[in-house]
């Protein structure tokens, strides 16, 4: 009697991969689709920007330019990342090399959780080790995503007082 059961539970294991495998194929897709509807309007962000930047901003206008086109990058990264759903639960998310000037990168990041900072009335500075080199090669697309998240938490969980954000210097590689 149970060498009968065996084909029947063979039977109800194909079913339940088959069923598996159509649910990760849906949930692909929803995820591509769902992106692709982002990244349209992010699209319109980045261009609009373009546009501001056009128009003969003043310093100040420019640098809300700059904070919006840096988070439309980032958002595009994250979107790109969300299309590519297979890589990331694989664990083998790229990182770029590109150069990129890591006092910019902090100063942009800094303006965009300033206004959080000022909601709550907590003190945000930062602090650059002075022998760090402008220009650094590495991911800023990333290590933006970082330094956003750490600030953004460490705004949330600050009831008063500052936060700072201080970047030294572990050691030098030639």
């Amino acid at each position: 009697v149970q060498t009968c059961a065996l084909p029947i539970y063979l039977e109800e294991l194909k079913k339940q991969k088959e069923i598996a495998e159509l649910s990760d194929k849906l949930k692909e897709q929803f995820l591509a689709n769902v992106s692709h509807e982002i990244r349209t309007p992010m699209n319109g962000i980045i261009g609009m920007a373009h546009l501001l930047e056009q128009s003969s901003p003043t310093h100040e206008q420019q640098e809300y330019i700059d904070a919006i086109r840096l988070s439309a990058q980032n958002l595009m990264v994250i979107i790109n990342d969300i299309l590519d759903f297979s890589k990331i639960n694989a664990g083998k998310i790229e990182f770029i090399n590109s150069e990129f000037n890591l006092r910019e990168l902090l100063k942009g990041t800094m303006q965009l959780m300033q206004v959080k900072a000022s909601e709550k009335n907590i003190s945000l500075t930062s602090v650059i080790d002075f022998h760090i080199q402008d220009v650094l090669i590495g991911d800023p697309i990333r290590l933006n995503q970082i330094i956003t998240n750490l600030v953004a938490n460490a705004l949330k969980f600050t009831e008063n007082g500052k936060v700072n954000i201080e970047v030294k210097l572990d050691r030098k590689s030639t």
